[in-house]
């Protein structure tokens, strides 16, 4: 699933932990996106990772964004389900969204709705955004909580 950017991973014997462990050191970094299992956009594929750990290995399934958050989830009940340890990354995040109590960031329409967490408070985890466009405007405005402007001092 990794289109092509696996960086050598499907190209290892798979029965051998040394080829594994050789790949894991020196190729695994490379950039691309080798642990990608569900295909998406730069931001918006879903991961499953292993990690070297001191006691052995560790997975960590990723997947946050609002288009795969249902599959995300659906995974990760399969996992749970079949007693595979894992790690969920953002898994606070992702309960919020899926039971509605998150939050959605909107942003100006001259940011791209991506990678904006530095444009709101780190404590309301908002880890998904929006530009507010036309359809809905009104309603999405009068369900909008807003952040106070900072004062303006006039010279």
């Amino acid at each position: 699933m990794a289109d092509g950017r696996d960086c050598g991973l499907t190209r290892i014997d798979e029965e051998s932990e040394i080829a594994f462990n050789n790949w894991y050191d020196h190729e695994s970094s490379c950039g691309g996106h080798p642990w990608e299992i569900f295909r998406g956009g730069n931001s918006t594929h879903i991961s499953l990772f292993v990690e070297r750990r001191q006691i052995g290995w560790l997975l960590r399934l990723a997947g946050s964004s609002s288009i795969l958050v249902i599959e995300t989830v659906k995974m990760a009940k399969a996992l749970y389900q079949a007693k595979v340890p894992f790690y969920l990354q953002q898994s606070k995040e992702i309960l919020r969204m899926v039971t509605g109590q998150d939050y959605i960031g909107i942003v100006p329409e001259t940011i791209i709705p991506r990678y904006c967490n530095s444009h709101f408070p780190a404590e309301d985890q908002i880890i998904d955004f929006m530009n507010l466009g036309m359809e809905n405007k009104n309603e999405i405005i009068q369900k909008t909580f807003w952040y106070p402007e900072p004062a303006v001092k006039l010279k």
